[in-house]
């Protein structure tokens, strides 16, 4: 009987415990996502020239990082760094999440490179700002491992 009490006496403030822990992660898991270190990143645009090259707004209507650039929100990476660019991008207003991605003159998407510790060759395929003004980079590695990321927009330079 004593062991009954016991179970009791500490079960269910156990309990209760753990489903406090299990709505209070629920309530700040956007803060559990993964960070990049805050350090500047050498994107390689694979020998593209960069008067070829502009960030733009991607439409949202099909599979992140495969999606056509809206014309009307593009920047040329020759006369914006990359960090500007997407500062500006952050600047604006969002009522939904949005993606933005690099292409060419041609309105070819393309993915640069870099090279991230702990991670090994990194493909970039998107930015993505969230309503709350959140920038956040979808990668995938050679062996097909995807990774969404934090990130700032004073870490992307062009390699030269």
């Amino acid at each position: 009987m004593t062991r009954l009490f016991l179970f009791k006496k500490f079960y269910y403030p156990g309990l209760a415990f753990l489903f406090f822990l299990f709505l209070s992660g629920g309530l700040y898991s956007e803060s559990n996502f993964l960070s990049l270190e805050d350090r500047e990143r050498f994107l390689n645009f694979q020998g593209k020239s960069v008067g070829e090259i502009f960030l733009c707004q991607s439409e949202n209507k099909k599979v992140f990082g495969k999606n056509t650039a809206l014309s009307s929100e593009c920047y040329a990476i020759e006369q914006n760094p990359i960090s500007n660019a997407l500062a500006l991008f952050l600047e604006q207003a969002r009522t939904e999440e949005s993606q933005f991605g690099f292409y060419t003159t041609d309105g070819k998407q393309i993915h640069p490179e870099w090279e991230e510790e702990g991670y090994g060759r990194l493909v970039l395929l998107s930015f993505v700002i969230t309503n709350k003004q959140q920038l956040f980079v979808q990668v995938v590695r050679k062996d097909k491992a995807y990774f969404f990321l934090r990130t700032i927009p004073g870490n992307w330079v062009r390699s030269e």
